[in-house]
């Protein structure tokens, strides 16, 4: 039998890595304050059949982690040829259901020749999300196996090795304990029907259905016909509940896992309603940040437009706006529906790993009544706003069908009004809103700007002639040589509002567009589609690395035909955004 020994060092501490195109390398003197696992034999752990090594917990932040090493690479993630390195939460199982921890984390080799250490962390310093389906971290390509078997580069030496963590989290405060989560020999589905015969007549706080069986436990669901806690009085409540008399199948502390979907069944329409994380309630008081109005909103629904943006508002000391999909978003399975979100606007300027914890609430008015249904996170709770997910909002806002219903209130004589707040750390803004009015119907406009002798355009800057759309007059901008990040690479290009006095205060132009860059001999043309709105603050909108300039000059792709280029602007829809009035 082979053996290896392993020597481990605790510390506290803890960090967080990244992908390798967002790796900082850097070398220290100090050691990692959480951890360190020191391995002698390590040649032995890399010709063993074992895949992976995992060091024994250590504490940091409050919360237990472990270190899973990968002596000869992480196949499953393109590792081969490198040391893989992850951080891993530990004995999660008694934190709150939904639990999400933000760690930024460092790992280590330690150098031992010239007792330096090899560091490696987020190259932009950003916090990690680890949750339930995500308790590991690190890095595929930690170490290039050549660089770390050369004894001369100190890693390893005398067959030994060296790794560490550094881990600090946002809070300490819990105590963990462990699971084994032991998955069944294939996936076990189980549909249950219960039939409630004279509901109207059910008189008690609550009732059960019959017990089902489903992975060898006892399941039934409970009713509460007139809701329970905060709903009570208000909604029906419904819950999933392992059988209490069954619990002898299951070993003290451990649990069952399981992905649960709860339906009340539509039977006449089948838009059945089933189970979700959003509180509905109706309301008096308009919403304090934002209202959105649209006018003609049958043009919006029936354009090629699937999404609309709205303008900027402030609240809580950041910039927000709406996403709206006017038909459902199809992607978040929205169809049947009108999908609305809230999403963070202008945020390059917040500090690497930034995080903003927000409550909000989202409404649609009820004109008839003037009444807000309004929509929030059932339980109350602040969602996280992050670089990698700066929107968040409900896929099912309202049926269309009870939308387009004009008894209703939601939509009468083709206007509709959506509203948001959104309360962050404190509350200090003073509410705004804006009215979309779409036009009649579609303003197409196809524009060619053909470009002679391209190869001698010298200045920074050239614009095509100005061309009418809209009512409005616009202008296309080139950047021969690239702009900002395109500069030397690309060639940049825009769709520019030439006259914004044509737009009054405070009021905008929104338009679908495409620019396109022609292939003018094998018709594979290269474009841009934007969605967009136009004022006298924001004039242009299109693509700083539009296409690279070692593509535009070869001559079989077709962009430049005896030093010919040819662009097109293709506005698709145009319509005009203005403040709402009081």
């Amino acid at each position: 039998m082979e053996h290896f020994s392993i020597n481990c060092d605790q510390m506290e501490h803890f960090s967080i890595g990244g992908e390798e195109a967002e790796v900082s390398r850097t070398i220290r003197d100090e050691a990692p304050t959480h951890f360190q696992l020191r391995i002698k034999s390590f040649s032995l752990l890399s010709n063993s059949s074992l895949e992976r090594y995992y060091s024994g917990d250590f504490e940091a932040g409050g919360y237990k982690w472990k270190l899973c090493l990968y002596p000869k690479g992480n196949k499953d993630k393109n590792g081969e040829g490198h040391i893989s390195l992850y951080l891993e939460m530990s004995e999660t199982d008694s934190l709150s259901p939904g639990w999400e921890v933000y760690a930024l984390f460092r790992l280590f080799v330690l150098d031992q020749l010239d007792d330096k250490y090899l560091t490696l962390q987020d190259a932009k310093g950003r916090a990690r999300r680890l949750r339930a389906t995500k308790t590991q971290c690190g890095f595929d390509r930690l170490i290039n196996l050549t660089q770390f078997n050369d004894p001369t580069n100190g890693y390893l030496v005398n067959d030994t090795c060296v790794f560490g963590a550094e881990v600090f989290v946002h809070r300490e405060s819990v105590t963990g304990k462990g699971e084994c989560l032991l998955m069944t020999a294939g996936p076990v589905t189980c549909n249950y029907t219960w039939k409630i015969e004279k509901f109207s007549q059910l008189v008690q706080e609550f009732h059960y259905s019959d017990i089902f069986n489903a992975g060898g436990h006892k399941w039934r669901v409970i009713l509460y016909p007139k809701g329970n806690g905060e709903e009570k009085g208000k909604s029906l409540s419904l819950y999933l509940e392992l059988n209490q008399e069954t619990t002898p199948t299951l070993l003290p502390d451990p649990g069952v896992y399981v992905e649960a979907q709860l339906r009340v069944v539509d039977q006449v329409n089948c838009n059945h309603q089933e189970n979700e994380l959003a509180s509905r309630t109706i309301r008096d008081e308009p919403p304090t940040h934002f209202q959105l109005r649209i006018k003609s909103f049958s043009l919006l629904s029936n354009s090629s437009l699937d999404r609309y943006y709205s303008g900027y508002f402030e609240a809580g000391g950041y910039k927000w706006k709406l996403c709206l999909y006017p038909k459902g978003n199809k992607d978040k399975n929205g169809e049947g529906h009108i999908s609305l979100y809230l999403e963070m606007s202008e945020t390059d300027s917040l500090s690497p790993g930034w995080e903003v914890y927000a409550l909000f609430r989202l409404f649609v008015l009820d004109q008839l009544n003037d009444k807000y249904l309004t929509l929030q996170d059932a339980k109350g709770r602040a969602r996280r706003f992050r670089a990698t997910k700066t929107q968040s909002g409900f896929d099912r806002l309202i049926n269309l069908t009870q939308f387009n219903d004009p008894t209703n209130g939601y939509l009468v004589n083709d206007t509709c009004v959506f509203g948001a707040e959104v309360f962050v750390h404190k509350e200090s803004v003073t509410g705004k809103g804006e009215c979309l009015l779409m036009t009649a119907g579609p303003v197409t406009c196809n524009y060619t700007w053909k470009i002679e002798k391209f190869s001698q355009l010298v200045q920074e800057i050239h614009c095509s002639d100005i061309f009418t759309a809209g009512s409005h007059k616009w202008k296309i901008k080139l950047y021969p040589n690239g702009h900002v990040e395109g500069k030397g690479k690309n060639i940049s290009l825009f769709l520019e509002l030439n006259d914004s006095t044509t737009v009054l205060p405070g009021q905008g132009v929104y338009v679908e567009y495409k620019l396109r860059l022609v292939d003018q001999v094998n018709g594979k043309h290269v474009e841009y589609k934007g969605e967009n709105w136009f004022n006298d603050s924001t004039k242009n909108w299109g693509r700083r690395e539009f296409l690279s300039l070692s593509s535009l000059r070869e001559a079989s792709k077709g962009f430049l035909v005896k030093d010919v280029c040819i662009i097109e602007a293709h506005l698709l829809l145009i319509g005009a955004i203005g403040k709402l009035g009081p």
